[in-house]
């Protein structure tokens, strides 16, 4: 490594005090005689005070050197290890955006798909129970029954059923009764998973079915929950996050 001198006073200082010790031993040398005397002792006190001064100096500046040398060492040893998680933060942010950019566009591509199928295949149907029926054939649902408020009691009656069996009468609910009355509180989807094959027949309308991932969607209508869609299924699917668009779909469309 290379070092301009200029650029530290210290070792300047040394070359000039180094310097003047040399002036002085040459002058020794030429001015006075081999003889011993007082002038030959003070010059060579001088010097060797001077050589002294020069070492400690020297030592001075060598700690000095040493600790700065530490100090920026360490510093930077601090700002690559800082530099390092910033960097790792930075790519785990930008491979958290990419997969989230990633979901939504999928999640996106197969909204549109499940809306095609849904509405854009002339084979949509003008009813609540043939809707039904095209529902959970898309989800690949199990069994589905659809409710309606009743009037004047506000009672949700069994519109039209899929998948359940003949014999089997599902019972009417109120809203805020059940799971079922929860989600017409609601007004937003309600997933209940990992459902015992028992705790379908007791609670859920659906009848003794081996469904494992029960969707309570509630169709709202200017502010007013006027409909429920009870669907149970063998594995999940993404329709309660595009139920809002579905369902707004479909009252737009007149079905319910």
């Amino acid at each position: 490594m290379r070092y301009n001198i200029d650029k530290y006073p210290v070792l300047q200082l040394l070359l000039i005090f180094a310097g003047a010790a040399f002036g002085l031993a040459m002058l020794k040398i030429l001015l006075f005689s081999p003889v011993v005397g007082f002038w030959y002792y003070f010059v060579e006190f001088g010097v060797l005070l001077l050589f002294l001064f020069v070492l400690f100096i020297a030592d001075v500046s060598i700690r000095n050197y040493k600790k700065t040398v530490a100090s920026l060492s360490k510093e930077k040893q601090d700002m690559t290890e800082a530099w390092k998680k910033e960097k790792e933060a930075l790519v785990k942010r930008i491979s958290f955006f990419e997969e989230r950019d990633n979901e939504i566009k999928r999640f996106a591509s197969y909204q549109e798909k499940m809306m095609r199928r849904i509405f854009d295949e002339g084979h949509v149907a003008k009813d609540g129970s043939h809707f039904l029926h095209l529902l959970a054939e898309v989800f690949q649902a199990s069994a589905a029954i659809l409710y309606t408020e009743s009037e004047p009691n506000g009672q949700f009656v069994v519109q039209a059923t899929y998948a359940v069996s003949e014999d089997f009468q599902p019972e009417p609910f109120s809203v805020g009764e059940g799971f079922n009355g929860q989600a017409v509180a609601d007004k937003a989807p309600m997933v209940i998973d990992d459902i015992p094959e028992a705790y379908l027949s007791i609670s859920s309308g659906l009848g003794d079915l081996p469904a494992s991932v029960l969707y309570l969607l509630p169709v709202v209508k200017d502010g007013h929950c006027t409909h429920l869609i009870e669907m149970a299924s063998f594995k999940k699917n993404e329709i309660e996050r595009m139920w809002n668009d579905l369902s707004a779909r479909m009252v737009e469309e007149g079905i319910l």
